[in-house]
């Protein structure tokens, strides 16, 4: 067993989503492949409230990459983890509305949508952010 030195003490890395950096934000991501897949997880990892949108035949991610576990690729699972997900077909006026009522409501927009769903004018994106060190 490992036993640290009598005067380091150990930290539990417990932090509730309410403590996170990210609490509070609310994304909505819609879009297939990795890109916005991996960035809503990153956000997600850091406490955003993370709505991903999936088409009615689901993301095209489920059955890209090896492996697939019980017919969901774990690349999927890793890229999803810690977001709610919504199916919506986009093609109908009702996916598109819903859609629209979940961009209006979030903080910020991650994916690409068409412009024929009138979102581009009003779609929150997410900002660059840049970190200094030192």
């Amino acid at each position: 067993m490992f036993r640290l030195p009598a005067n380091v003490q150990a930290h539990t890395w417990e932090a509730s989503v309410a403590d996170s950096a990210l609490s509070g934000l609310q994304v909505v991501e819609a879009g297939d492949f990795i890109s916005p897949a991996y960035g809503g997880k990153l956000l997600a990892d850091l406490g955003a409230d993370v709505i991903k949108v999936e088409p009615p035949a689901g993301d095209y991610g489920r059955q890209m990459t090896w492996p697939i576990v019980e017919g969901t690729s774990l690349l999927f699972l890793h890229a999803n983890r810690g977001k709610r997900s919504i199916t919506l077909d986009l093609r109908t006026e009702e996916g598109a509305d819903i859609l629209r009522d979940l961009v209006r409501d979030a903080d910020r927009f991650l994916g690409v949508v068409e412009q024929s769903l009138g979102l581009s004018p009003h779609v929150p994106q997410l900002p660059l952010i840049r970190a200094a060190v030192g």
